[in-house]
């Protein structure tokens, strides 16, 4: 029995190029920890899911200091939520964001990236809670600023992807 799957989304982020089943809250930052030494000096920023089901998710960006956390729950609404650094902060400033439902870059205002420590104990708590949000981040509604379908499904059980490594609680082999 796993926790949640860890993906790591290909060059193009609509596609996954792997996935690993984790069984510990230790697997996952242990994951996490590899992927950034395997990406850190090639592609810059990877984007990595959280899965706990078909219906609920969050992504996180590695191999930055800063990240945006995106969290989808199709039990709940609303189904996506970001995180908001400061509400009082209103920066013009923007990043680009795959949005993957969308099959496009969207922009974000900078205000939604957080500190990648934080993100990750917002993950830890997200999988140990069984998807449960942490109130130590302000979470908002990017609908309006994304344009978001609502058809959003996320690739875990999906059959039509190959599971690259096909491990359940091994190392993670880089």
């Amino acid at each position: 029995m796993f926790l949640c799957q860890i993906v790591l989304y290909d060059e193009n982020p609509s596609e996954i190029q792997c996935y690993f089943d984790i069984s510990t809250l230790e697997k996952i930052e242990e994951t996490f920890n590899r992927l950034e030494e395997q990406y850190q000096n090639k592609n810059g920023i990877i984007m990595v899911g959280v899965i706990l089901s078909s219906k609920i998710d969050m992504n996180i960006n590695l191999c930055c200091n800063e990240t945006l956390l995106h969290y989808y729950n199709a039990e709940k609404e609303p189904h996506h939520l970001v995180s908001v650094r400061d509400k009082n902060t209103k920066s013009d400033e923007v990043i680009k964001f795959w949005v993957a439902t969308a099959h496009e870059w969207t922009k974000l205002p900078k205000r939604h990236l957080i500190h990648q420590e934080q993100a990750r104990h917002a993950i830890r708590y997200f999988v140990q809670t069984e998807g449960q949000l942490t109130a130590e981040i302000i979470w908002e509604n990017p609908i309006p600023e994304l344009n978001i379908e609502e058809n959003h499904t996320s690739k875990l059980n999906d059959d039509s992807r190959k599971n690259t490594f096909d491990i359940k609680d091994k190392e993670v082999p880089f």
